[in-house]
């Protein structure tokens, strides 16, 4: 690598999925603090392209590249691409986890840098500056996003479940935001929005918090310090020693966690919600 005072050209991190690609910016911060004179295009699969205008808010991406290949990466468009850029630096977009239980060892974010060569970071703060014009944001709205991308039955709450708990917020005078794809059952909330990444944030920045399962929405609502009601399921992973390996570690969080999510009752979540509130 070139001296760290001398300009050069990068491109990196995780190409996908949505949530690595988020936490990836602690890797982007982490690199930036290194050389400090350095252009940063943020490589985003096709696939997940979207994401980008939410990516560029970060101080610490200078430029988006959308790569042509993801599960098939890399595809000629992308071997061409790099060719003709002559990047100083190219990180891997598809990295591989050393230890394959790497969450017994390091956070997800300091796991992020670890795959990519970089110093394992203190800080593991994903700071996305809000947008100015946000001025609706209710003490009253909350966003709840039950379902992930991988939907396992003990990492995504059950459309019953998820009804159950918006019915109970409506009860107690809520009204609730639904931020999840076309595809995503309808849980009842009071306003579901479908809509490419970056426009879909928007939307949680409106909220007072949210309530969320281990998900792009939990990392992106970090990265804005949107207070987080977490729920986790302490089993997912194989052998896992402690959930907080993969929960944000900064801002307004609190977790919960079950051997299956679903097995978290209501009751519990809506006093957690209260004791988030209450600590603001």
């Amino acid at each position: 690598m070139k001296n760290h005072l001398m300009p050069l050209r990068a491109i990196g991190f995780n190409a996908g999925q949505y949530g690595d690609i988020i936490i990836s910016l602690v890797a982007a911060r982490v690199f930036k603090s290194i050389y400090t004179n350095s252009h940063l295009t943020y490589g985003i699969a096709k696939k997940y392209s979207d994401i980008s205008r939410f990516i560029l808010r970060s101080p610490y991406v200078d430029d988006v590249h959308v790569w042509s290949g993801y599960d098939n990466f890399p595809m000629s468009d992308d071997l061409n691409f790099l060719r003709s850029q002559n990047y100083d630096i190219v990180f891997n977009p598809m990295p591989n986890h050393i230890d394959p239980c790497w969450y017994n060892y390091r956070h997800i974010c300091q796991e992020m840098c670890f795959m990519h060569g970089l110093p394992i970071p203190a800080d593991l703060n994903i700071d996305i500056p809000r947008h100015n014009s946000i001025n609706e944001i209710s003490s009253t709205r909350i966003c709840v996003n039950t379902f992930g991308v991988t939907n396992s039955p003990k990492k995504s709450l059950s459309i019953r479940n998820s009804r159950k708990l918006v019915l109970e917020l409506h009860k107690r005078g809520y009204e609730t935001l639904q931020i999840c794809p076309s595809n995503h059952p309808d849980i009842g909330a009071t306003k579901r929005v479908s809509l490419p990444y970056s426009e879909a944030v928007r939307f949680l920045e409106t909220v007072e918090a949210i309530i969320t399962i281990d998900s792009s929405l939990c990392w992106a609502a970090s990265a804005l310090n949107i207070p987080i009601l977490g729920l986790y399921s302490s089993t997912y992973l194989p052998d896992l020693a402690s959930v907080s390996a993969y929960q944000p570690a900064a801002g307004s969080f609190v977790g919960i966690e079950a051997p299956n999510i679903n097995d978290i009752p209501v009751a519990k979540i809506l006093e957690s919600l209260f004791s988030l509130q209450n600590a603001k």
